[in-house]
Parts: structure tokens; C-alpha cells; sequence
């Protein structure tokens, strides 16, 4: 039995940490990702998740505003070009 849990444990790791459940604000702007960072804060203040948790969570929610942020920096980028396109070569 202690071979079958050596390689059992090889060929299925240990899944790390637990499932957090929180209840959310959509993270589609800017504004939700506030309330999201709040919600998170607030749910380890008062211990429903350790810091560790919080620190997870937040991470994935960094990412997120990252890639909102790239994203709006991709736009504001091809306006311009638009823009320059419009003036026409100097």
C-alpha cells in the first residue's frame, strides 16, 4: 500500500491550498477591480481567508487590472495612429 501512495502521489500531485469562495464584483474595469481588492481585504480582516489567501487572490486580480491596463493602453495607441493618419504626412 505505502508503494501505491508513493506513486499515486507522483502521478497525481498534491493539489496546494483550497478553493476560496468570495462573492465578487465583476473585475471587467477598473472600478469593479477597487471593490473586488476591497472585498478581498475585507474578507481576511475578518478571517474568512488567511493572508496567504488574500495575497492569492490579489495576485489574480493584478493580473486582471494588467491586462485591462495593456489593453487600454492598445486602444489609446491605434487612436492616435488614427489621428496621425488623419494630419496626413508633414
Amino acid at each position: 500500500m505505502y508503494a501505491a501512495a508513493i506513486l499515486l502521489a507522483r502521478t497525481w500531485p498534491r493539489r496546494h491550498g483550497r478553493p476560496v469562495h468570495l462573492d465578487l464584483p465583476s473585475v471587467a474595469d477598473t472600478g469593479g477591480l477597487v471593490a473586488a481588492q476591497a472585498a478581498v481585504i475585507d474578507a481576511m480582516a475578518k478571517g474568512e481567508i488567511s493572508p496567504e489567501e488574500a495575497a492569492s487572490v490579489a495576485s489574480v486580480l493584478e493580473t486582471q487590472r494588467r491586462a485591462i491596463e495593456t489593453n487600454e493602453h492598445t486602444r489609446q495607441i491605434e487612436e492616435l495612429r488614427a489621428e496621425v493618419r488623419k494630419l496626413g504626412p508633414s
